[in-house]
């Protein structure tokens, strides 16, 4: 919990840009922005492709050129960016040749392919390390730091559209005896298929995150509807006491109307302290409250206080 409160903070060092809001109070669509860069791309690339036909082209904008395309190559699949560079490498030629240009002039054409499949090849790894960063390996679902961009992205998304959504801390109960007895590795294949039993009863749009050894978070993209709480009360805990090592889990549930979205570390602490009230009152079940609830009940008030003072710091699991 301690790992995933802090990615919460303020600009987090490994909060993408994309993800931080413009000084003018306005969010910055990032994918909006990655979109129009696209496009100045392939026009920046045609421009230059018009002037190195039409006029004699300096060195400057031959490197202009294998510069633009090796950039282009970052934006771009794999397979769209090696056209790319084979289009830019015979247009270089062709320009050289057009001109009467010596023949160091020709040396551009390889190095566009050379440097663009660099490129390709670093994304790849980027996109790969972003996978790996955001994606729990074990179970397919969400890690922290994937889990903490995709909260704040949709609780800003509920905002702007008015509608419903819940989150749900969930802990699988004595789950350290099934390491202990069958080792870790049949433990490993215990939260592998609690991950699947999840997703059995949950929405495409739904998420999940594994945000330690045993324990889990499941956010609703759309819970406006009282049938599908009451589906996924029932549902959520039967899914996993079903599986056959006699596992059961304890979960909190915060359902989030519109107009009452708090900050998502004091959302996921809220849904944490249920969490722990269902494991002391005997484990087992669901208990998912209303955000707006809360303070109509003593015990429940007493948690949201806890919860909106706590200083992340001081935050320890129990």
């Amino acid at each position: 919990m301690l790992k995933l409160d802090a990615m919460f903070l303020g600009n987090h060092p490994e909060t993408p840009a994309l993800e931080t809001g413009r000084g003018n109070g306005q969010r910055f669509d990032g994918r909006r922005f990655l979109k129009m860069s696209r496009y100045s791309l392939v026009a920046g690339l045609l421009l230059l492709t018009f002037l190195l036909f039409a006029s004699v082209p300096t060195v400057a904008m031959q490197c202009g050129y294998v510069l633009l395309t090796a950039v282009s190559c970052w934006h771009f699949g794999s397979g769209v960016s090696r056209g790319v560079t084979l289009a830019a490498s015979l247009v270089l030629a062709l320009s050289a040749w057009l001109h009467g240009m010596p023949w160091e002039a020709y040396l551009l054409a390889p190095m566009v392919v050379i440097s663009g499949e660099g490129m390709i090849r670093l994304r790849a790894r980027y996109d790969d390390a972003e996978l790996a960063a955001n994606v729990d390996r074990l179970t397919g679902a969400l890690t922290p730091r994937g889990f903490a961009k995709m909260l704040g992205r949709e609780l800003r998304s509920a905002q702007k559209q008015n509608r419903t959504t819940a989150l749900i801390f969930l802990d699988l109960d004595h789950f350290k005896q099934v390491n202990d007895r069958y080792g870790h590795a049949e433990g490993d294949r215990v939260l592998s298929q609690v991950a699947g039993a999840l997703r059995e009863v949950l929405l495409e749009d739904d998420h999940i995150a594994r945000i330690g050894g045993d324990e889990f978070l499941v956010f609703l993209r759309f819970a406006d509807d009282p049938e599908r709480l009451d589906d996924c009360q029932r549902l959520l805990i039967r899914a996993i006491d079903t599986l056959p090592w006699q596992v059961t889990a304890s979960a909190g549930g915060i359902v989030v109307p519109p107009g009452q979205y708090p900050e998502p570390s004091t959302l996921i602490r809220l849904a944490d302290n249920l969490m722990y009230d269902v494991k002391r009152s005997g484990r087992g079940r669901l208990d998912l409250q209303h955000l707006s609830d809360l303070d109509g009940s003593r015990g429940h008030s007493t948690a949201l206080e806890r919860a909106s003072n706590a200083e992340i710091d001081g935050f320890k699991p129990r």
